[in-house]
């Protein structure tokens, strides 16, 4: 598996290699310190090789260790969590970067913000990883477990509560693109999440986020919270 995720690792940075526009920008937040690539781009394409198709990430997420100001690359904007969404023309998908020691549970005082510790600070196992860009270094926290066993499960639940409608709707998302089960825990946070709302009210509680207009995964969302039994990859209805 060790194997698979260094092969996953480097066919990502040949898809990043392959657009310069992409590493233009790279370029320029290399200068300003290492970059690791945190998560979710990582995961699409270690599943890709996993499961024999191809599974596009949504995003491209960098941690920068740097204390510098980060600059906001044309068509960037100011993201919802202190770091910079940016929409690259021609590039396969849109960037997300921010400061190592920006990184969510870094700035609450969780873990001392080292890469290393990155890993741990994943709301969901199947994000807990990360790879230096340069040299494809990488570190996991039980991510290579979860994708073995095709189950999404927590990592860090330490700041859940402060967004749960947004963490619940992700792993619904993550289940649907990858056809993994959720496990006991993350279906029983699902459930006591989605019973505070109506689909109205959710859809208000998330309206700040991106994946708010993934209307289809919300809708899943609420017909597992309604079901009495564990979902299978089946009951939940893919992503096309």
């Amino acid at each position: 598996m060790k194997e698979t995720l260094n092969q996953a690792i480097y066919e990502l940075k040949t898809k990043i290699n392959a657009s310069s526009a992409l590493t233009e920008a790279l370029d320029t937040l290399q200068h300003l310190g290492k970059v690791y690539i945190i998560g979710g781009a990582i995961r699409d394409s270690y599943a890709s090789l996993m499961l024999g198709s191809e599974i596009l990430p949504s995003d491209l997420d960098l941690v920068i260790d740097t204390n510098a100001k980060l600059p906001i690359c044309k068509n960037g904007i100011l993201n919802s969590f202190g770091g910079v969404k940016c929409e690259i023309p021609s590039s396969p998908f849109p960037i997300n970067y921010w400061r190592l020691c920006d990184t969510y549970a870094f700035r609450k005082g969780l873990l001392p913000p080292r890469a290393k510790n990155l890993p741990a600070t994943t709301v969901f196992d199947i994000n807990a990883v990360v790879a230096d860009f340069t040299s494809g270094t990488y570190f996991e926290h039980n991510f290579l477990n979860s994708m073995r066993n095709k189950k999404i499960s927590f990592n860090c639940t330490a700041y859940i509560a402060d967004m749960p409608e947004l963490q619940a709707l992700r792993a619904i998302i993550y289940s649907r693109k990858l056809n993994f089960l959720l496990d006991e825990r993350v279906t029983e946070f699902i459930r006591k999440t989605v019973a505070k709302h109506s689909e109205t009210t959710f859809k208000e509680s998330i309206a700040g986020y991106a994946k708010s207009k993934d209307t289809a995964s919300i809708s899943a969302l609420f017909s597992l919270a309604a079901s009495q039994s564990l979902p299978c990859p089946p009951c939940i209805p893919r992503l096309v």
